[in-house]
């Protein structure tokens, strides 16, 4: 959900897996065609309103990269401090509800939804997780894990969430970001 333009997918695609992208903007998805093409890519792309889409088709892993308030990327968009406007966070963290309850409905049992956002605003990230599992009593948190490599255990938090404000890491400049991994248990 929400694939355009593609960097998440394009991972996930790498990995020989069969992926279906969907993206609700027609603009974003030619994006994301040009970038599939460029890489020699040949995925499906949808262009539905994912909240929308069929619960006919059933999903073994979802991933969710929800429309945010980016927050995230200062760093990159400094501009989001002087927006006229700030972010509408009620109605960003509907969205972010929506497509993930959403996906909830399109996996199957013991299917794993990915959470994601450029944000570390609580109601973006920690408050969805917890009502998400408040609300979902058949999932389950299941937690990220570094196994033997360390060298990212700073953006775990205790929670096995991935979560990071804008910083370094061995001289690279790294966004906000959190995601969180759920688990269907029934």
């Amino acid at each position: 959900m929400c694939a355009a333009p593609g960097c998440k997918a394009f991972q996930t695609i790498s990995l020989n897996n069969n992926v279906t992208l969907n993206d609700i903007s027609l603009k974003r998805a030619s994006i994301l065609r040009a970038n599939l093409n460029r890489l020699n890519f040949s995925n499906e792309i949808k262009n539905f309103n994912a909240l929308e889409i069929s619960e006919e088709e059933k999903f073994d892993v979802i991933i969710v990269d929800s429309p945010c308030s980016g927050v995230g990327t200062l760093r990159r968009n400094p501009e989001i401090l002087f927006k006229k406007k700030p972010p509408k966070l009620d109605f960003l963290t509907e969205i972010q509800e929506g497509l993930i309850n959403k996906a909830a409905k399109l996996l199957n049992k013991n299917g794993i939804i990915v959470y994601m956002v450029c944000s570390f605003f609580y109601d973006e990230t920690k408050k969805i997780k917890n009502k998400f599992l408040n609300e979902n009593k058949n999932f389950s948190q299941y937690k990220f894990k570094l196994d033997s490599n360390k060298a990212f255990e700073k953006f775990l938090d205790d929670d096995g969430d991935i979560f990071c404000i804008p910083s370094k890491f061995k001289n690279h400049t790294v966004d906000g970001f959190y995601s969180v991994k759920f688990i269907k248990n029934v």
